[in-house]
């Protein structure tokens, strides 16, 4: 292997990224980085794992992005779903960038809306990169058209 080579190969082993869920964890559309996946349309499906509880029931909400990158106000709900996906069914604006989540409901009781955390450690010449960022929610994209 070349010295270059051998390099970039070290490089990749001690830079790292790692997400952890915190709540119900999503299945589709693919999370854990900072970047949004984009869907394949304007009334995506979204999918989660099940809870363990026979008569779990869940609530759903996508939510806009304010130009600050934080979540506005829930633009879709839907409560006491009982199944672990759902397709959307109003659309939604063509290329913009929206937030999801899904939390439990049992009765009265209605637990916290899912999130992320995602870490990106980084070696750089005389230290480290380091960011991490704490109780995201779920990033997604529209396509364009």
């Amino acid at each position: 292997m070349k010295p270059a080579a051998r390099l970039l190969f070290a490089l990749l082993i001690i830079c790292g990224a790692c997400s952890t869920h915190r709540g119900i964890k999503p299945t589709e559309p693919e999370v854990g980085h900072y970047s949004p996946t984009v869907v394949a349309n304007l009334t995506p499906t979204f999918r989660w794992e099940p809870l363990t509880e026979p008569d779990s029931r869940y609530d759903f909400a996508v939510f806009e992005v304010l130009d600050s990158g934080q979540a506005g106000e829930a633009i879709y709900y839907r409560e006491g779903l009982t199944t672990t996906e759902h397709t959307l069914q109003e659309n939604l604006k063509p290329g913009t960038n929206y937030y999801w989540s899904v939390r439990s409901r049992r009765g009265a009781t209605v637990g916290e809306w899912a999130t992320y955390d995602h870490t990106l450690f980084v070696p750089i010449p005389f230290g480290f990169y380091y960011q991490g960022k704490s109780n995201l929610l779920f990033p997604f994209k529209t396509p364009e058209k």
